[in-house]
């Protein structure tokens, strides 16, 4: 998704003001998929069913499928009055962030109330693992975009590239977002992952595409590794991606988008430290990201590399680019 943007002078001291208080929202950042996005923080850092080997928010310690109030709507619900407040332009409100935001029991609650402050649209990020849950689905219903992942269909694949809970079951899985998707009246797009060596396979992308075709959705989401992983996984070529994208489009009735890099325009601004740090702990960034999240600054050389002195930021290569982390 390519959206040009760029924040005025007042919207850019507004958002770099209030945003080092804010212990539950992180960017606007610009995600490939949505625009210019707010993350909100459901769980604590790594609260996730899965263990993904790609994951960019890194490894988790121990997985669950327990639903609980890790973080009160309440409080989410206060950070994000202040940030519409302060009149900074976002595209969506996306729940996300350092786990599995539906193991929140409160994320139905907290849903309602963005919507009853706001006509932001909101998306839900999820791995799909809890929608065999009414519950969960119910608890989705209010939101505007929820893109479900499902890497691969295919057991030995799914266990080797997703890592679930020992208690998840891949075709509990399966037969819960399909259940959602037919109950489900706003936008749904299925994202999938592709990672070179376990999931490329003609066989498994067939496989997909044929349970991807029962699926009541709008798109599917194609992609693959742009971001230092968890552990050892690499990606595939953007022309395989073509390949796999033509296969899928042989078997549904809905389109197929593979997700590329955020393009947009900066203006001449200040990054704070603060700001700098917290942003690549939530997930790896190269210095163009930075810009184009922060837009340029003269002073961001020096800064990364006292931060990287400090042992704040840390510097990690992958493919043929160079990532900062927190």
């Amino acid at each position: 998704l390519n959206l040009s943007f760029h924040l005025n002078k007042t919207d850019y001291n507004l958002f770099m003001m209030k945003e080092k208080g804010y212990k539950y929202l992180f960017g606007p950042i610009p995600s490939r998929r949505l625009g210019r996005s707010l993350g909100v923080n459901l769980v604590p850092h790594k609260i996730c069913s899965y263990d993904c080997l790609y994951c960019e928010v890194g490894a988790t310690t121990a997985t669950t499928t327990e639903r609980k109030n890790y973080i009160l709507p309440d409080k989410i619900i206060d950070e994000i009055k202040d940030f519409i407040n302060s009149g900074v332009k976002i595209n969506v409100i996306t729940l996300t962030g350092a786990g599995e935001p539906t193991l929140n029991s409160s994320i139905g609650k907290l849903i309602s109330s963005i919507k009853k402050l706001t006509n932001i649209p909101v998306a839900v990020l999820t791995n799909g693992s809890l929608l065999w849950s009414n519950r969960v689905k119910k608890a989705l219903l209010e939101a505007d975009i929820v893109i479900p992942s499902v890497d691969s269909v295919d057991e030995k694949d799914f266990y080797k590239v997703d890592r679930p809970d020992k208690k998840i079951e891949l075709k509990t899985i399966l037969s819960g977002i399909k259940e959602f998707s037919y109950i489900y009246q706003g936008r749904l797009w299925l994202e999938v992952l592709i990672v070179e060596g376990i999931n490329d396979s003609d066989f498994s992308i067939c496989n997909l595409g044929r349970w991807a075709s029962t699926l009541k959705a709008q798109k599917l989401q194609l992609g693959t590794i742009i971001r230092p992983p968890a552990s050892e996984a690499n990606p595939v070529s953007y022309e395989r991606l073509e390949e796999i994208a033509a296969i899928l489009k042989d078997y549904l009735n809905y389109p197929v988008e593979i997700i590329g890099d955020f393009e947009g325009k900066s203006e001449q601004k200040k990054v704070s430290a603060e700001l700098l740090v917290k942003s690549c702990k939530m997930r790896p960034l190269t210095k163009e990201d930075i810009i184009e999240i922060y837009g340029k600054s003269d002073n961001l050389d020096r800064m990364v590399i006292e931060l990287i002195k400090e042992g704040k930021l840390k510097k990690r290569n992958f493919g043929n680019k160079r990532f900062y982390t927190g």
